[in-house]
Formats: C-alpha cells, sequence, structure tokens
C-alpha cells in the first residue's frame, strides 16, 4: 500500500460510520445468499419442467397404447352385447399446463 493511500484511508476512517460499514457487509453477505439460492431454484424449475414435460409423453404414450386396445378389442367382439370405443385424443383440444 502507497504511504499517500494510507493516509487516505485514516481520514476516511474517521469519517465512516463502523456500524454501518458491519451492516453494509452483513446485508452484502445475504444478497450473496439470495443470488445463490436464486441459481438454485432455477436449476429446480428447469429440472422440475424436463420431468414433467416426460411424463407428459409418457402419459400420451399409454393414452395411445390404450386406444389401440380398446379399439382392438371392440373390432374383436368377444361378447355379441359388448361394445367400446376411445376416441383419439385431439392435441388441441388437451389440457396445457
Amino acid at each position: 500500500m502507497l504511504p499517500l493511500q494510507g493516509s487516505i484511508l485514516k481520514c476516511l476512517e474517521k469519517r465512516v460510520n463502523k456500524k454501518v460499514m458491519v451492516m453494509f457487509e452483513k446485508v452484502e453477505d445475504e444478497y450473496n445468499d439470495l443470488l445463490s439460492n436464486k441459481n438454485i431454484i432455477e436449476n429446480d424449475k428447469s429440472k422440475i419442467k424436463k420431468v414433467i414435460e416426460e411424463l407428459d409423453e409418457k402419459k400420451k404414450e399409454t393414452l395411445k397404447v390404450t386406444w389401440v386396445k380398446v379399439n382392438n378389442f371392440r373390432e374383436k367382439k368377444a361378447l355379441s352385447s359388448a361394445f367400446a370405443e376411445i376416441d383419439r385424443l385431439n392435441e388441441e383440444n388437451s389440457v396445457k399446463t
């Protein structure tokens, strides 16, 4: 540290309230903690969105398989009085999340 800087710091120490400096450092630490928590939450959010998309795809596949099985059963007419039919899922009529 240069001698000039040291004298400037001593002069500033007399003018700056030390309690305010401690409060500032505390608030700065809290801010950094909040930023860290925000990043964690954003990462978790993206992971949750990915899981939701995967589950939605599995749901659509399961509905397609069920649709085929029910309609195949209807075509076979195992029982003469049995009737079953499922309409195919329209993407535009499905519930959006």
